[in-house]
């Protein structure tokens, strides 16, 4: 790399680190980005469609919280997490739901099982859909403590009776 003369030596060794600064410095910033953005889940989201006998065209919403964002108490010698989920589809429709709200309540005999990444609490509910496109929005909120998580899903529906 060729730089001006009129450049102090102290500048010109300056910029000619820069590149190698900016390629050990860009790669971890994002690295940890990616990290932070995975941690940073407290619940998934999964929206798709079917059809489901007795109901017809449905869209299902199943989502699963990490046992780590529940706050449990120990009651009557286990401990309990309860939470509330709201589902609204996001668009009225005549003569059908346009979502559901619900408790959900889970039990477990240790502490450390309240505390281990590998269990979810999963929870699945199906509505009856006309065509069109829906976003999904889902609230899942911890009961007896602010806690409160919202994730969103879209899809679009071939609706009742399509085939």
């Amino acid at each position: 790399m060729r730089f001006p003369d009129s450049m102090p030596p102290r500048s010109r060794r300056l910029a000619a680190l820069m590149p190698a600064l900016l390629f050990w410095a860009i790669p971890s910033a994002v690295h940890g980005q990616m990290r932070m953005l995975s941690a940073d889940t407290p619940f998934e989201l999964s929206v798709s469609q079917g059809v489901e006998e007795g109901q017809g065209h449905v869209i299902i919403v199943q989502a699963a919280i990490d046992y780590r964002s529940l706050v449990f108490m120990k009651r009557g010698g286990r401990f309990e997490a309860r939470y509330r989920v709201y589902v609204d589809l996001g668009k009225a429709m005549r003569g059908l739901p346009r979502g559901d709200v619900w408790e959900e309540t889970v039990r477990v005999d240790t502490y450390r099982e309240t505390r281990a990444s590998n269990r979810k609490s999963t929870v699945r509910r199906s509505f009856r859909a006309m065509p069109g496109d829906y976003t999904v929005k889902v609230i899942m909120e911890v009961l007896d403590t602010s806690r409160r998580f919202e994730r969103e899903g879209r899809i679009r529906s071939g609706g009742v009776g399509a085939g």
